[in-house]
């Protein structure tokens, strides 16, 4: 077998470490212990250096990274980070349309869900449908005490007394039942079947909101022209239910006009509204593709523009937005988000500063949509028309957690998104390496499914260190004793699949 010129010179040096002359000549290799630590560091002596890293060397993690040693990878654990609730599974769910979050949840109805086919269907805070809400019956809405086509419920307590308010878009009504059993009718406003734009009649009714320090019921109808609007465009009445058996109309607060722009306070086809009840600031999503909010008066029904998101900003766009949802105070920061339905987006916005914070999701129908076709029976993140939003904090797996939950108008189902894990530092360290020669780092690779481009590699030289950043291709001081760091930095437009790590390999060459 040929000796490489490597191993030649290998042996070359290690003679001349022997030679008599060389060590009368270097006195300080008369020294039989220096001699013999500089004889062994040419024992291994190699040109090039490849360090690997698996689950087997890893020493401790944080977040979604995980050791997952049965299977010899490193896991990323979603545990909720993006999860699809099909309507298959369900076997119920046909028109998704917009959720609502009741305030308290103690029979374990966390949600109730409108679907313009299905009904309002009752849901725990683990997405599982529990019921639907009594009284579903098209044939008899006109006559009877039924309801159909669910565009919108919220819920509402008067006195001790917890109220359902239900939309119904098509028969330009909506009706309040109570929520408790027999969940008796208690007040129809409008005519079923009979559209109008007055005290007394609606049209296309498909968003409601409650002030609930007013006993305020605020009501968005898509069409309709009330006395002073110069278009069928759409208004927005309140009512007075203190008394929920009779309510009283109070105003029509916003209609088309001359513009139809939320900046001029008029609407045009609004599709949502949203009472904030911290800052008293009714929310409208307006058909013209505009967000903002108003400061409703207390005493005599009265609006001023407060907050105004524009059609389009820094990394955003709206295209037909549909719910909008306050989550106050999470982390510091009061929350905005709004189903971007044609766009198959959730968008984030600060609600003080109205800054865009983030965009969740990806637009995909469930077989194939703009060149998407769909890898697997789960696909995470994809939202062919985002319709309905609602931010929360469940427990998963016994953690606090805070999620926003989405529904699907087009793929007829659910999703919910882990928003803690965009925020947590997820990575693995690895165990303190220690070299007979020190080593110089000129660049690392990975093996596994992660994309390699949401991926950070850290290095230390010692414990009390902090981690510095490895670039993929670079050079570092070479030092005898390495640490490294291995950081998934989330991706909020990324489908989240079986995502792992097999190795990471670190390039280097010895000092």
């Amino acid at each position: 077998m040929s000796i490489s010129q490597f191993e030649q010179f290998k042996s070359l040096l290690y003679l001349a470490l022997e030679d008599v002359d060389f060590k009368r000549k270097n006195a300080v290799f008369q020294n039989e212990d220096y001699l013999a630590s500089q004889q062994a560091r040419v024992s291994v002596l190699t040109p090039d250096i490849s360090i690997s890293q698996s689950v087997e060397d890893v020493d401790s993690a944080l977040g979604m990274l995980v050791k997952d040693v049965p299977a010899r990878k490193i896991s990323f654990d979603p545990r909720g980070f993006e999860t699809a609730f099909s309507a298959f599974r369900e076997g119920t769910i046909a028109d998704p349309r917009r959720f609502w979050k009741r305030a308290s949840a103690t029979d374990g109805v966390r949600y109730l869900l409108s679907d313009a086919t299905g009904g309002v269907f009752l849901l725990n805070s683990s997405l599982e449908v529990l019921r639907r809400f009594p009284g579903l019956d098209p044939a008899t809405v006109v006559a009877g005490s039924s309801y159909d086509d669910a565009t919108d419920v919220i819920t509402f307590t008067v006195g001790a007394t917890e109220y359902v308010a239900i939309a119904m878009e098509s028969y330009s009504a909506v009706r309040i039942y109570e929520y408790d059993d027999p969940h008796s009718l208690v007040a129809t406003i409008g005519t079923p079947g009979t559209p109008g734009a007055t005290a007394a009649l609606l049209t296309e009714p498909a968003s409601l909101a409650f002030d609930s320090d007013n006993d305020r019921l605020f009501i968005g109808c898509t069409t309709g022209q009330p006395a002073g609007a110069t278009a069928s465009n759409g208004f927005v009445t309140l009512y007075d239910v203190s008394t929920p058996s009779a309510p009283v109309h109070e105003d029509i607060a916003l209609y088309y006009n001359v513009t139809g722009s939320l900046l001029d306070a008029e609407v045009t086809g609004p599709t949502d509204l949203f009472f904030d009840e911290v800052s008293d600031r009714l929310w409208v999503v307006n058909g013209n593709n505009e967000v903002g909010a108003f400061i409703v008066d207390t005493s005599t029904p009265s609006y001023g523009l407060r907050k105004f998101i524009e059609p389009s900003g820094k990394g955003y766009t709206l295209r037909d937005p549909q719910q909008a949802y306050i989550q106050e105070d999470v982390g510091g920061i009061t929350r905005l988000y709004v189903a971007n339905g044609a766009t198959g987006t959730l968008e984030e916005f600060d609600e003080d500063s109205l800054v865009h914070l983030n965009t969740y999701g990806y637009r995909a129908s469930e077989d194939e949509l703009n060149s998407y076709t769909r890898a697997s029976d789960s696909v995470y993140g994809a939202l062919g028309y985002a319709h309905g939003v609602v931010p929360d904090v469940v427990s998963i797996d016994g953690q606090d957690t805070e999620v926003l939950i989405a529904c699907d108008n087009l793929n007829k189902r659910i999703h919910r998104f882990n928003l803690t894990s965009y925020s947590t530092d997820n990575f693995v360290n690895f165990k303190m390496l220690t070299f007979d020669v020190p080593i110089m780092v000129n660049g690392w690779s990975l093996s596994g499914t992660v994309p390699i481009d949401m991926v950070k590699v850290y290095y230390r030289f010692s414990l009390s260190d902090e981690f510095k950043e490895l670039p993929q291709e670079t050079s570092i001081a070479p030092s005898s004793t390495l640490q490294f760091r291995m950081s998934l930095q989330l991706d909020t437009r990324r489908f989240v699949k079986d995502w792992y790590v097999r190795h990471l390999r670190v390039h280097g060459v010895q000092a």
